[in-house]
Protein backbone atom coordinates (compact mmCIF):
# COMPACT_ATOMS: atom_id res chain seq x y z
CA UNK A 1 0.00 0.00 0.00
CA UNK A 2 1.68 3.11 -0.97
CA UNK A 3 0.07 6.94 -1.81
CA UNK A 4 3.03 8.92 -3.67
CA UNK A 5 3.03 12.59 -4.87
CA UNK A 6 6.67 13.58 -6.70
CA UNK A 7 8.13 14.17 -3.27
CA UNK A 8 5.97 11.65 -1.02
CA UNK A 9 5.04 8.67 -0.05
CA UNK A 10 2.38 7.18 1.97
CA UNK A 11 2.90 4.18 3.95
CA UNK A 12 2.28 2.48 7.28
CA UNK A 13 4.26 4.15 9.97
CA UNK A 14 6.46 1.52 11.81
CA UNK A 15 8.27 1.80 14.79
CA UNK A 16 11.45 3.35 12.92
CA UNK A 17 9.40 6.59 12.36
CA UNK A 18 7.95 7.00 16.10
CA UNK A 19 11.15 9.49 16.62
CA UNK A 20 9.87 11.77 13.91
CA UNK A 21 6.36 11.75 13.81
CA UNK A 22 6.42 12.34 18.10
CA UNK A 23 8.38 15.35 16.83
CA UNK A 24 5.34 16.59 14.16
CA UNK A 25 3.19 16.04 17.28
CA UNK A 26 4.83 18.13 19.66
CA UNK A 27 4.99 20.92 17.21
CA UNK A 28 1.16 20.37 16.51
CA UNK A 29 -0.49 19.75 19.81
CA UNK A 30 -1.07 20.89 23.03
CA UNK A 31 -0.93 17.57 24.26
CA UNK A 32 1.72 15.53 22.42
CA UNK A 33 1.90 12.12 22.57
CA UNK A 34 4.64 9.43 24.05
CA UNK A 35 6.91 7.18 21.96
CA UNK A 36 5.23 3.92 23.65
CA UNK A 37 1.91 5.46 23.01
CA UNK A 38 2.44 5.45 19.15
CA UNK A 39 4.40 2.14 18.93
CA UNK A 40 1.28 0.40 21.46
CA UNK A 41 -1.04 2.10 18.64
CA UNK A 42 0.76 0.83 15.59
CA UNK A 43 0.95 -2.71 16.38
CA UNK A 44 -2.75 -2.92 17.20
CA UNK A 45 -5.01 -4.33 14.25
CA UNK A 46 -8.01 -1.87 14.95
CA UNK A 47 -5.57 1.60 14.16
CA UNK A 48 -4.87 2.86 10.31
CA UNK A 49 -1.14 4.70 11.19
CA UNK A 50 0.13 6.47 8.08
CA UNK A 51 2.97 8.76 7.33
CA UNK A 52 4.40 10.58 4.34
CA UNK A 53 7.57 10.42 3.78
CA UNK A 54 9.93 12.21 2.10
CA UNK A 55 12.47 9.82 1.36
CA UNK A 56 14.83 11.82 4.26
CA UNK A 57 11.96 12.22 6.87
CA UNK A 58 8.78 11.97 7.89
CA UNK A 59 6.92 15.07 7.07
CA UNK A 60 3.19 14.22 8.47
CA UNK A 61 1.33 11.29 9.77
CA UNK A 62 -2.03 10.03 10.14
CA UNK A 63 -3.95 7.63 13.04
CA UNK A 64 -7.51 6.05 12.62
CA UNK A 65 -9.01 3.60 15.03
CA UNK A 66 -11.44 1.19 13.77
CA UNK A 67 -14.58 -0.07 15.00
CA UNK A 68 -16.63 -2.06 13.02
CA UNK A 69 -17.65 -0.03 10.91
CA UNK A 70 -17.09 3.35 12.30
CA UNK A 71 -13.44 5.08 12.35
CA UNK A 72 -12.09 7.93 14.16
CA UNK A 73 -9.67 10.09 12.87
CA UNK A 74 -8.06 10.92 16.12
CA UNK A 75 -4.14 12.15 14.79
CA UNK A 76 -3.09 14.11 11.78
CA UNK A 77 -0.46 16.30 11.39
CA UNK A 78 2.45 18.22 9.37
CA UNK A 79 5.72 19.52 10.13
CA UNK A 80 5.29 23.11 10.25
CA UNK A 81 7.86 23.80 7.67
CA UNK A 82 5.58 21.02 5.27
CA UNK A 83 2.34 22.53 5.54
CA UNK A 84 -0.03 23.88 3.03
CA UNK A 85 1.44 21.39 0.03
CA UNK A 86 -0.80 19.05 0.02
CA UNK A 87 0.76 16.59 2.48
CA UNK A 88 -2.55 15.96 4.66
CA UNK A 89 -4.64 15.57 1.83
CA UNK A 90 -2.72 12.69 0.61
CA UNK A 91 -2.70 11.08 3.90
CA UNK A 92 -6.30 11.35 4.14
CA UNK A 93 -7.19 10.39 0.50
CA UNK A 94 -4.88 6.99 1.34
CA UNK A 95 -6.34 7.14 5.23
CA UNK A 96 -10.26 7.23 3.55
CA UNK A 97 -8.78 3.80 0.55
CA UNK A 98 -7.73 1.95 3.70
CA UNK A 99 -11.24 2.21 5.58
CA UNK A 100 -12.76 1.68 2.55
CA UNK A 101 -10.68 -2.13 2.58
CA UNK A 102 -11.24 -2.60 6.18
CA UNK A 103 -15.46 -2.26 5.68
CA UNK A 104 -15.26 1.10 7.71
CA UNK A 105 -18.82 3.31 6.51
CA UNK A 106 -18.01 6.59 8.49
CA UNK A 107 -15.47 8.24 8.97
CA UNK A 108 -15.54 10.83 12.29
CA UNK A 109 -13.15 13.71 13.98
CA UNK A 110 -13.12 16.78 15.79
CA UNK A 111 -11.16 19.66 14.73
CA UNK A 112 -10.55 23.02 16.55
CA UNK A 113 -13.46 25.50 15.28
CA UNK A 114 -10.61 27.72 14.81
CA UNK A 115 -8.62 25.56 12.47
CA UNK A 116 -9.74 27.16 9.36
CA UNK A 117 -6.83 25.19 7.36
CA UNK A 118 -8.15 22.17 8.55
CA UNK A 119 -11.52 22.65 8.41
CA UNK A 120 -11.48 23.37 4.75
CA UNK A 121 -9.20 20.57 3.82
CA UNK A 122 -11.54 17.80 5.32
CA UNK A 123 -14.17 19.27 3.68
CA UNK A 124 -12.39 19.54 0.27
CA UNK A 125 -12.15 15.90 1.12
CA UNK A 126 -15.85 15.38 1.86
CA UNK A 127 -15.87 15.34 5.18
CA UNK A 128 -19.40 17.68 6.58
CA UNK A 129 -20.32 18.73 9.63
CA UNK A 130 -22.60 16.80 11.80
CA UNK A 131 -22.41 18.49 15.22
CA UNK A 132 -20.45 20.99 17.58
CA UNK A 133 -18.58 19.91 21.25
CA UNK A 134 -18.29 22.73 23.57
CA UNK A 135 -15.17 23.14 25.01
CA UNK A 136 -14.12 20.16 23.68
CA UNK A 137 -10.27 21.03 23.39
CA UNK A 138 -8.22 22.75 26.05
CA UNK A 139 -4.96 24.82 26.21
CA UNK A 140 -6.48 27.00 24.97
CA UNK A 141 -10.30 25.63 25.83
CA UNK A 142 -12.15 25.63 22.63
CA UNK A 143 -15.43 24.06 21.15
CA UNK A 144 -14.99 21.23 18.34
CA UNK A 145 -16.55 20.70 15.39
CA UNK A 146 -17.65 17.13 14.39
CA UNK A 147 -17.01 16.06 11.19
CA UNK A 148 -17.74 12.83 9.21
CA UNK A 149 -17.21 11.24 6.18
CA UNK A 150 -19.58 8.63 4.57
CA UNK A 151 -17.73 5.23 2.73
CA UNK A 152 -20.94 4.10 0.01
CA UNK A 153 -18.32 2.10 -2.09
CA UNK A 154 -18.33 -0.44 0.09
Amino acid sequence: MTGMNSQNRIRYMTDEDVGDVCRIDAASFAKPWQQEEFIKAVHREDTIYLVADSGSAIVGFCGLWCSMEDADLCHIAVAPEQRSQGIATQLLGMAITECEHRGVKRILLEVRASNTAAIHCYHQMGFVQIGIRKKYYSQPKEDALLLEHQITNN
